[in-house]
């Protein structure tokens, strides 16, 4: 079984037809999507954000893959308002905004259900996909702009305890928890993080499924514009995996590696279309989740497998991955690894015209 997932596609990503047509061609049970997807930075009108959507489902890319690969989505700071916001802004933007930000969204996803299930907001979610659970997280609504209130954390007090509940009652091979921002806080100096603005919520959430011994956790975050992996070494001797794939949009970022993050950064690229799966195998003794980064021409960029074990708190007699299950290949050479269904393709990965040279067309040169 496959599950595809990135983020930050904005408008090119929508319309690369080579890309949607490779994804569905690799007959994934489902496509994740978390953030920066359709709308960008509307704010609170709603006209805007409709017409965006309105936009998204002209392209054949578009409807081509959500017509064949199940959907999931949530939002992140363009789809939700503006670049790096988050809450209501410090009071600028009223509580009905807030509510109708919602409401739009609700319109045009359709997920299982969308925060509580009520009327007390937010768009998380937990479902399962077969023997796999999966745990998309709000990043934005309950959280305080623009500093993190003491005690309210990234996710509001609400989401990280209806989250602690969902990791204990996960009874999955695998658990892939998304939340459309980085975990660590490497890139950009831990930009709009948690590493960098609630590592607390973060230790939380880390000693949690130590402490429970959960396995097979697989946290997945976007973001950055690239796609990169990173470990996350704990104390205890055990390594968490992040998957960044913030490249379905294929634009320019931050750098895609730093000398400095040698030690615990997996791969790293950026400004190229590139989408994440996880393929399971559970027919094993020790069941195995194969992580591969794919360009829109079909070329793995990097791979590794994982085995249940060795996602699994308090059993360390493992290790890492042994080199054999550990392939990565040149981002300039090209392979045939991965079929294409057609050479029609209509993105248009020119750059940004906004002067920035960051790629992201927004003019604040950061990058996102």
């Amino acid at each position: 079984m496959r599950i595809a997932f990135g983020a930050d596609t904005h408008v090119w990503g929508l319309g690369n037809i080579k890309q949607s047509n490779l994804i569905s061609s690799r007959k994934p049970a489902a496509i994740l999507l978390y953030g920066d997807i359709a709308v960008q930075d509307k704010k609170t009108d709603f006209g805007r954000h409709r017409a965006d959507y309105l936009q998204r489902d002209f392209f054949p890319a578009w409807k081509r893959l959500s017509a064949s690969v199940p959907v999931y989505a949530v939002w992140d700071d363009h789809d939700y308002i503006a670049n790096d916001v988050a809450g209501i802004k410090g009071g600028k933007f009223s509580e009905e905004e807030h509510r109708g930000l919602r409401r739009i969204w609700k319109e045009n996803w359709n997920n299982p259900y969308y925060g509580f299930g009520n009327d007390d907001g937010g768009i998380f979610f937990r479902t399962r996909i077969g023997p796999i659970d999966i745990i998309m997280l709000d990043n934005r609504f309950f959280r305080n702009w623009p500093t993190i209130e003491e005690g309210n954390g990234f996710l509001g007090l609400a989401q990280m305890a209806w989250l602690e509940e969902q990791l204990l009652q996960c009874t999955g091979a695998f658990k892939i928890v998304v939340c459309p921002t980085m975990w660590t806080d490497h890139v950009t100096n831990g930009k709009d993080s948690w590493g960098k603005l609630d590592p607390k919520g973060r230790e939380k959430i880390l000693k949690l499924i130590e402490d429970n011994n959960i396995h097979g956790v697989l946290l997945v975050s976007g973001d950055r514009h690239g796609a990169r992996a990173f470990t996350i070494p704990r104390v205890s001797g055990f390594k968490f995996y992040e998957f960044e794939q913030g490249s379905l949009g294929g634009r320019g970022g931050p750098p895609a590696s730093s000398n400095g993050w040698a030690d615990v950064q997996l791969y790293g690229i950026s400004g190229r279309f590139a989408f994440g799966e996880f393929s399971f195998d559970l027919s094993l003794e020790d069941p195995e989740v194969h992580f591969r980064s794919i360009k829109d021409d079909g070329e793995v960029i990097y791979e590794i497998t994982l085995t249940q074990s060795q996602l699994t708190p308090n059993n360390l007699t493992t290790g890492n991955p042994t080199s054999d299950s550990l392939t990565t290949s040149s981002p300039t050479t090209s392979t045939a690894a991965v079929p294409t269904l057609s050479d029609e393709n209509d993105d248009d990965d020119d750059g940004d015209d906004d002067g920035d040279g960051d790629g992201d067309g927004d003019g604040d040169g950061d990058g996102d």
